[in-house]
């Protein structure tokens, strides 16, 4: 079965919205609401600004969530809590490295490549595990011949963000095993910034099928059960871990302590587990560093983008 190409008005609608988010007064804008959203704690909590890097894709960078969240650790460590955005991972981590972010949350290949200089803070852990799955969706209706990633070829997909392990880099890689050449597969790739904005893609026909992290599935389904009724899983990746938060080469042990413990106690106060529902998380962990470098060498594999 055949279908027809997404209209050329979406395309340009989407190229649009895609454009005005990579434009510097976009991010400009959002680092001033960012300020401006958790300013109210930073007057009243005592020293310096503890400053933590979030990159776009991640699925939790929602400004309201991460506005109440930096209330509440700034209230648990008495000192005003700044989380930065930018686009990419690789931004976020020259950042850290640069000693402009205090802590970050970094794609496990980023911590193995800098884990002589950075320090684990935590993880998250979600559904029992601290790993996560790429899905591949599509729509529910119309689209029989959709059943697996073969069946994308000459179709529009779109991803988060191009070369990483939370963008297209697993599902090249799971072409490759399957025989097929990643170059030129689709027929077109559309790169959206996040995860919720993959699944809107697919829902409102721009792409024929996008790659998310199954905690956005997830939210989707419990926020918006009619979009996610349009849809199906047609393909998971293997497990791998979660992104982990790591501190800066600076960041003093007492610091680093006193976060740490911030986070792994969120579950036991109302306010935490609200928080952590919020994020799609169960709760924060210590983890085993061993648990990135196996999950950097199974087969399903994928590098941070450079």
């Amino acid at each position: 079965m055949t279908i027809d190409s997404p209209s050329t008005q979406m395309h340009r609608q989407a190229e649009s919205r895609a454009s005005c988010r990579g434009s510097p007064l976009f991010w400009t804008r959002l680092a001033l609401a960012l300020t401006l959203l958790g300013m109210g704690h930073c007057l009243a909590a005592t020293g310096p600004a503890l400053r933590i890097g979030v990159a776009q894709v991640m699925p939790f960078h929602d400004l309201r969530t991460l506005s109440k969240w930096a209330n509440y650790l700034g209230r648990k460590l008495d000192r005003p809590v700044h989380f930065v955005h930018r686009r990419s991972h690789t931004e976020i981590v020259d950042l850290l490295m640069q000693g402009r972010l205090d802590v970050a949350w970094i794609c496990p290949d980023h911590y193995l490549r800098h884990q002589e200089r950075v320090g684990m803070i935590a993880g998250p852990m979600a559904q029992g595990r601290q790993d996560f799955q790429l899905l591949m969706l599509a729509p529910a209706r119309g689209m029989p011949d959709l059943q697996g990633l073969l069946d994308l070829h000459g179709k529009v997909i779109a991803f988060a963000e191009p070369d990483t392990n939370l963008g297209s880099a697993v599902v090249e890689r799971a072409l490759v095993r399957l025989g097929a050449e990643p170059q030129g597969f689709f027929r077109r790739v559309i790169y959206t910034g996040d995860h919720a904005r993959v699944i809107r893609a697919v829902g409102d026909g721009i792409a024929h099928a996008g790659a998310v992290m199954d905690q956005s599935w997830a939210a989707v389904q419990a926020s918006d059960p009619r979009l996610a009724k349009g849809l199906r899983v047609i393909w998971r990746s293997g497990w791998r871990p979660l992104p982990p938060l790591v501190g800066a080469p600076a960041l003093s042990g007492d610091s680093a302590s006193a976060l740490r413990m911030a986070l792994t106690e969120m579950q036991d106060d109302d306010e935490g587990r609200a928080l952590l529902t919020a994020l799609g998380f169960e709760r924060f962990v210590i983890p085993d560093p061993e648990h990135y470098r196996a999950g950097a060498e199974t087969t399903e594999s994928a590098a941070c983008a450079e």
